[in-house]
């Protein structure tokens, strides 16, 4: 899943769409089936690609509304172009009470069935009059949940009481930029594309238990060349290089502070599409990838199941 270009997936590829501001979206591009080769191994089942407003005529839109449960959104957002410059903003606000009533369960009044989410995101770009593009672009997005759990029928008297402390919060950063440079070689059409991201995910979950934690940071450089070979082929390459960081209170030392677990990914990959016809397109890639897990200590605790981990190398 990628918002403006920018990886957006977790650590581990997972991705929580309910976290997705669409105040501001232009169009959702979706490539359906494997397109590991130029994404990598996140991009197994199929690529999704958010793609915000910016450019056009310059305007202003906003929205309010609201609803039952003490729901309300706020959106408003600009984006448009003068000269050879582009670019668009947005700003979200979105919360709701929830069901505030007495809860079956036990009798007593729900209070932290609520919810908040606030959005902001920012993009500006330039073009010059041979046909490159410089873009960069910046998201936040916060979401606050509260948990009261189970509070409905209670046939057997199993909830005993409305859960007031379990809350949720997620915190998603991401900025990056691009550049794209198309220029002609050998009789062909070339167009390069060099960009930069940088993704911050937190997540936290307080409850009876205490609180449950994780983090995550990627930093990724790629470089793509697209090639038009004729009209019915193009071929794409590249290489790619990602740094890649998460903590969780899960994994701890004897301090009981996280212990990161690092990784870095170096990728090269080839990709050649075809269509003799229009009906008809064929693909065939191919992507090699070293992927460098540093060591992860073991832990202290002689009651600690977890051994050591050493650094390891995988290619594939």
């Amino acid at each position: 899943v990628m918002v403006d270009g920018i990886k957006a997936n977790a650590f581990g590829g997972g991705y929580d769409f309910s976290t997705l501001a669409v105040g501001n979206v232009e169009r959702v591009e979706v490539v359906r089936g494997p397109e590991s080769a130029l994404f990598g191994a996140d991009a197994i089942g199929a690529v999704v690609q958010v793609v915000t407003r910016h450019g056009g005529s310059p305007r202003v839109e906003g929205t309010v509304e609201g609803g039952s449960f003490g729901t309300s959104r706020v959106a408003v957002g600009t984006w448009g172009s003068r000269g050879r410059w582009s670019w668009g903003a947005s700003g979200e606000r979105v919360s709701s009470d929830g069901f505030t009533g007495i809860a079956p369960a036990t009798g007593e009044r729900v209070s932290n069935d609520d919810f908040l989410s606030t959005h902001g995101s920012a993009t500006a770009g330039w073009h010059a009059a041979n046909g490159a593009d410089v873009r960069a672009s910046a998201n936040y997005t916060s979401g606050d949940r509260g948990f009261p759990g189970p509070f409905g029928s209670n046939p057997i008297g199993a909830y005993t009481a409305v859960d007031r402390l379990s809350r949720g919060v997620t915190i998603t950063r991401q900025v990056g930029g691009r550049w794209t440079q198309p220029f002609s070689a050998w009789g062909h059409r070339l167009r390069q594309t060099v960009s930069a991201n940088d993704l911050n995910l937190t997540s936290a979950f307080k409850s009876l238990f205490g609180l449950s934690a994780s983090a995550s940071r990627r930093a990724d450089v790629r470089s793509q060349t697209d090639v038009d070979i004729s009209s019915s082929l193009a071929l794409s390459g590249g290489i790619e290089l990602q740094r890649e960081r998460a903590t969780s209170t899960y994994i701890t030392a004897e301090s009981a502070e996280p212990v990161p677990i690092r990784r870095l990914v170096a990728g090269v990959f080839v990709e050649a599409r075809y269509q003799p016809l229009a009906p008809l397109t064929l693909t065939a890639g191919v992507r090699a990838e070293r992927i460098e897990r540093d060591l992860l200590a073991q832990s202290l605790d002689p009651y600690s199941p977890r051994p050591a981990f050493g650094t390891e190398t995988r290619t594939s």
